[in-house]
């Protein structure tokens, strides 16, 4: 497990926060970690949750930014039979994430937790006690599912909207190899409805998503970044 004081909560241009760790790797851009997950991540949602009975792969869930998002917007659609499977590496981000959820304990984390529900319900005019509500129903009936490191071994189903939101290839290689990426995409991606999307934009990346019948579009980077990825089969 990490040790919780290898992070620094920190806020961003548009006021939303992130996570520092002690390198000095951020989990967002500091040019507003809210309006980045919007910039890269919300397309994905929005087409995947036309799906009859849309799964949402998450990776990883870091302070939570993908999954209060998706489930806002699952409550103004009116989507009630979905799956969101959220992975992270680090324990403790599930275990704040979930105590802050259905309240079992305060956390370090909790402001941030409460500043990102506020803002993502601001942004889908959603009710955040309605969507914290939400939040705890389905991580106890299991349409969310808040789990470890990630596995090529998947038991769910084809998913229809993935959010590749790992740390970058300095911190987490392994994720960004080209035949990992391609076992990942096999395994998990629905190749006739799925969405993908990242921050960032590789060689390997892009050779993974193509070789597993992915049609990319070009998509610029948010903020200072040049090139992000969206890529989609259907």
């Amino acid at each position: 497990m990490s040790n919780r004081k290898a992070f620094e909560i920190i806020s961003t241009l548009d006021g939303s926060p992130t996570l520092s760790l002690a390198g000095g790797e951020k989990m967002h851009s500091l040019d507003g970690a809210l309006s980045e997950t919007y910039f890269i991540y919300a397309p994905v949602l929005d087409e995947a949750l036309k799906a009859p009975h849309p799964k949402i792969l998450s990776l990883g869930l870091g302070i939570g930014y993908n999954e209060i998002i998706a489930l806002a917007k699952t409550l103004r659609l009116g989507t009630k039979d979905f799956l969101i499977l959220s992975f992270e590496i680090e324990e403790w981000l599930i275990e704040d994430f979930k105590s802050w959820a259905l309240q079992k304990d305060i956390t370090p984390l909790d402001s941030c937790y409460d500043e990102i529900l506020k803002l993502a319900c601001q942004k889908e005019a959603m009710d955040p006690q309605a969507v914290k509500t939400l939040l705890q129903q389905t991580l106890q009936d299991g349409r969310l599912l808040v789990v470890g490191p990630m596995t090529l071994e998947n038991s769910h189903g084809p998913f229809q909207g993935i959010l590749y939101d790992a740390f970058s290839n300095h911190t987490d290689p392994e994720l960004w190899d080209q035949t990992y990426l391609e076992t990942f995409l096999q395994n998990y991606s629905d190749p006739e409805h799925c969405y993908f999307a990242t921050y960032a934009a590789t060689g390997n990346l892009k050779r993974a998503l193509i070789s597993q019948g992915f049609t990319l579009e070009d998509k610029k980077g948010f903020g200072r970044k040049r090139q992000s990825t969206y890529a989609f089969c259907k």
